[in-house]
């Protein structure tokens, strides 16, 4: 059984967070990529219509990733059953 004791939970794992991402380069499964930046390139690369994203676009998504900085909450709002 999992550590949830809900039977639908049964070989699940939980999602890692955003959180704090800017600060954790480099980037990608083998460190690959060294900037976020980088990365939003690397994943435009693979959208069905591999259309370039607009710079401004680039600039809000990384600084929305930054957004994302900070102390983790306390619990019971990181509150994860058995972890």
């Amino acid at each position: 059984m999992s550590s949830t004791a809900n039977r639908g939970d049964l070989a699940g794992f939980r999602t890692p967070t955003l959180r704090n991402v800017a600060a954790t380069s480099p980037y990608g499964h083998d460190g690959q990529f060294q900037s976020l930046e980088a990365v939003i390139d690397a994943h435009v690369q693979v959208l069905p219509k591999r259309e370039p994203i607009a710079a401004q676009d680039k600039r809000d998504i990384v600084q929305f990733l930054h957004a994302l900085s900070g102390l983790p909450p306390q619990r019971p709002w990181n509150y994860w059953p058995g972890g």
